[in-house]
């Protein structure tokens, strides 16, 4: 098992938070990245997905050295942005753990899966250890919709399989099955009038809206499905009956078919409802993210539990309703499965990381790609 330098680890960890780089915005930490491992001897490679997002950066891909460039390999992956700006991050730092001091984000998501890599290749650079065939993956645009994963080319960069380094589980789990995501716009058409004057004439939208939305069951559906009003938008003056109101919300499941028949089934109580009021209803869908789900006989499953128990933890595999660059890879091909690195309570000013638990998470990635 590898040695890990805990103030190295965390100094890293340090420079990257404070770099102020939300999605589509990923130039300065993608900067950081090419410097920082081209003084190690690294080649980085830019792709084309910032030009095809209409960001200022595209994925990052690095490949060691002395691995076969015509060899099938591993991808261990990990995104640049984060959530919301860390501009002004003041980091708090004791003996167990490191978050922010409340006013900002600490950047765990995913700055601390991008140290984890980072430090990976830095070490087996600095040692000589002798490795797999392997390639990391630095993606962009992951927090708005995993745009950097969806427009990474992997069959250009031979990846077999991948290991995502983005869980805000501890080390040990690991996601094997995820749900899918789509997500809906509802809009009720009614009739304006003079509320004041002639309300009769008219047919309330956001009435028929807040009906509608009464008919149906929202928040957990079951074990593994989740349904939820978001957004809702509508009316122009308060003495006005509204005439357009607009819900937007989404459905998560662990199939397609199950997403779909809730959908369905959303769509049918909205319609009848704005058809009784003598009003009609326009739905429309997108798809968020497709769900996965890996087979415990994969070389990648297996690869993800025989690492995880070198470092002497039993591995926990879940079902997860949150989506990551696992998605759109599994989606489009690539066996892969995102794993825990205890970035405890993502997107919040209260997020926070155990220090055992981002050592630990080093100490994985190096049993992933060791020789």
């Amino acid at each position: 098992m590898i040695n890990v330098n805990r103030e190295s680890l965390i100094s890293l960890f340090s420079d990257l938070a404070k770099i102020d780089a939300v999605s589509f915005k990923e130039r300065p930490i993608a900067d950081y990245i090419k410097k920082r491992l081209s003084s190690s001897g690294y080649t980085v490679r830019e792709d084309k997905a910032g030009f095809k997002i209409k960001g200022n950066s595209g994925n990052l891909i690095c490949i060691p050295r002395k691995v076969n460039r015509n060899a099938q390999k591993i991808g261990l992956f990990s995104h640049m942005d984060t959530i919301t700006s860390t501009k002004g991050l003041k980091l708090v730092i004791d003996s167990e753990r490191i978050q922010s001091d409340g006013t900002t984000i600490a950047g765990i998501d995913n700055r601390a899966g991008v140290a984890i890599l980072i430090y990976l290749l830095e070490e087996i650079t600095r040692n000589n250890f002798p490795y797999k065939d392997f390639a990391v993956i630095f993606t962009v645009a992951e927090e708005p919709g995993m745009y950097g994963a969806e427009n990474l080319d992997f069959e250009k960069f031979g990846l077999k399989m991948g290991v995502v380094f983005d869980c805000s589980k501890r080390p040990g789990y690991f996601i094997s099955s995820c749900a899918g995501s789509c997500e809906f716009k509802a809009k009720f058409i009614g009739k304006s009038a003079h509320s004041g004057v002639a309300p009769e004439k008219g047919i309330n939208a956001i009435v028929m809206a807040g009906k509608a939305i009464s008919a149906v069951k929202f928040g957990r559906v079951n074990k593994t499905t989740t349904c939820n009003v978001g957004k809702i938008q509508g009316g122009i003056e308060t003495n006005v009956v509204p005439e357009q109101v607009v819900v937007e919300g989404e459905v998560r499941a662990k199939s397609m078919k199950e997403v779909n028949d809730r959908l369905k089934t959303i769509r049918k109580a909205f319609k009848m409802t704005a058809e009784r009021m003598a009003g009609k209803m326009e739905f429309e869908t997108s798809l968020s993210f497709a769900p996965f789900n890996i087979a415990e006989r994969s070389a990648v499953y297996q690869l993800v539990t025989k690492a995880i128990k070198k470092v002497k933890i039993q591995p926990k595999p879940v079902f997860y309703t949150g989506g990551s660059d696992a998605n759109p890879l599994n989606q489009r091909g690539l066996p892969t499965i995102n794993i825990g690195i205890g970035a405890q309570i993502p997107h919040s000013h209260n997020e926070s990381i155990l220090i055992e638990d981002f050592i630990k998470s080093v100490q994985i990635a190096f049993e992933l790609i060791k020789e």
